[in-house]
C-alpha cells in the first residue's frame, strides 16, 4: 500500500497534466487570430493601376482595389480625385469633357461614358457580345476592338468558323460602324496600345498574337485596310509627330538575344530602321523631347537617325507611357510625371 507521502506528488502531477491538456485543447479549438475557422487572415489585395489615358493636360486612370474599379481624374501636378466606382472596368479614354470606359463581364462587355466634371454615374453607350479590348476616343468618335469566339473550335482554322477580330466605331451621333472584320490569329488579345490615331490621319491598328505583331493602317472614313509590317514577338508602337514608329527584332544582334531595334514608317515608302540595340524587354514612349525607351530601371533616348540608344537617367519601377507631351510612370498606386531629360548635371 502506497504511503501518503507518495500519493500527494502523484495527485499534483496528475492535476498539472490535466490542466495542461485542457489548455492545449482550448487553443486547438479556438479560431486563429485574424481569421475564421483557424485559417490565417488573407492579406488585403494590393491596388493595381489598370489603365491610363490623357488628353489636353488632363489624366484619367483606373485603379483596381480587389473586386472594385475606381476611376480617378487628375493631372501632372496632382494626386487625382476619385470620380466614380464600379466593377470590371478595364480601359479608359478621354475626349474633351467626356470619359469613356470599357467594362468586362465574362466574354461580353459594355462601353460606358460619363462627364469629367460633376457626379453623374456612368451611362451605357454600347454593348458588345464579344470580348472588347483597346479603347481610343477623339473628335467625338470612339474606337475599340472585339474578339469573338470560334463558332466551331474544332474547325477554327476555317475562316468562317474561327474567331474573328472587329474594329468598331461609335460616332458622336451614337451610330455604330464596323471598320475591320477579319479572322483572328491564334493568341490574339486586344488591349491598351493596340489603337493609335493622329489628329488628321488614319487609324493604326496593332494586332498581337502568338505568331507575332502586325501593323495595319485603317482609313477612318472607310476604304481598304493597308498592311504595314509584320514582326516576330510582341512589339510596341507609338506615334511621334504623326509618324508611326515601332519596335522589332534587332537587325544586328543574334535572334536569341531578344535585342530590339526601332523602325519608322516613311511617307510613301518602306519602313526604315532608325535605332538598334534596345533592351529586349521595355516600354516605348514619345515625349516633346523625343522618343524614350525604358527597360524598367533605365531610361534611354532614341536617335532621330540611325544609331544606338543613349542612357538618360535611372527610373523607378513601373510602366512607361506618355500623356502626349511628357513621360509618365504607371506605378501600383497612381501615375507620376517623369522628366525625359538627364537627371545628371
Amino acid at each position: 500500500m502506497s504511503s501518503p507521502t507518495l500519493i500527494a506528488p502523484r495527485i499534483f502531477a496528475l492535476a498539472l497534466l490535466v490542466t495542461l491538456g485542457l489548455s492545449i485543447l482550448a487553443r486547438a479549438q479556438a479560431p486563429a487570430a485574424g481569421g475564421r475557422g483557424g485559417a490565417p487572415a488573407a492579406p488585403p489585395p494590393r491596388p493595381e493601376l489598370r489603365a491610363f489615358a490623357a488628353a489636353e493636360g488632363r489624366w484619367a486612370w483606373i485603379k483596381d482595389t480587389g473586386g472594385q474599379s475606381e476611376l480617378f481624374i487628375g493631372g501632372p501636378s496632382g494626386t487625382g480625385r476619385l470620380r466614380a466606382k464600379g466593377s470590371g472596368w478595364t480601359e479608359v479614354a478621354l475626349d474633351g469633357a467626356t470619359v469613356w470606359l470599357l467594362s468586362r463581364s465574362g466574354p461580353a462587355g459594355t462601353l460606358l461614358s460619363l462627364p469629367v466634371e460633376g457626379d453623374a454615374p456612368p451611362a451605357e453607350a454600347a454593348r458588345s457580345a464579344d470580348q472588347p479590348g483597346a479603347l481610343l476616343a477623339q473628335g467625338g468618335q470612339v474606337f475599340w476592338l472585339e474578339l469573338s469566339k470560334a463558332a466551331d473550335p474544332g474547325m477554327a482554322f476555317v475562316p468562317p468558323l474561327g474567331a474573328r477580330l472587329k474594329l468598331r466605331c461609335r460616332e458622336a451621333s451614337g451610330t455604330l460602324r464596323t471598320l475591320v472584320d477579319r479572322p483572328a490569329v491564334d493568341g490574339a488579345a486586344p488591349g491598351a496600345g493596340d489603337l493609335l490615331a493622329a489628329a488628321a490621319g488614319p487609324l493604326y491598328l496593332r494586332l498581337r498574337s502568338a505568331s507575332g505583331t502586325e501593323l495595319l493602317s485603317v482609313p477612318l472614313q472607310g476604304g481598304a485596310t493597308t498592311w504595314i509590317a509584320g514582326e516576330s514577338g510582341t512589339q510596341q508602337a507609338v506615334l511621334t509627330n504623326g509618324t508611326l514608329v515601332w519596335t522589332a527584332p534587332s537587325e544586328e544582334a543574334m535572334p536569341e538575344s531578344g535585342i530590339r531595334c526601332l523602325r519608322r514608317l516613311r511617307t510613301g515608302g518602306a519602313p526604315e530602321t532608325v535605332a538598334d540595340w534596345l533592351p529586349g524587354i521595355g516600354d516605348l514612349a514619345a515625349a516633346d523631347e523625343g522618343l524614350r525607351y525604358s527597360d524598367g530601371s533605365n531610361l534611354f533616348s532614341l536617335p532621330a537617325r540611325f544609331g544606338s540608344p543613349t542612357f538618360v537617367r535611372k527610373v523607378d519601377f513601373g510602366r512607361l507611357v506618355s500623356d502626349g507631351h511628357s513621360l509618365v510612370i504607371l506605378g501600383a498606386d497612381q501615375p507620376r510625371s517623369l522628366s525625359a531629360r538627364s537627371s545628371h548635371p
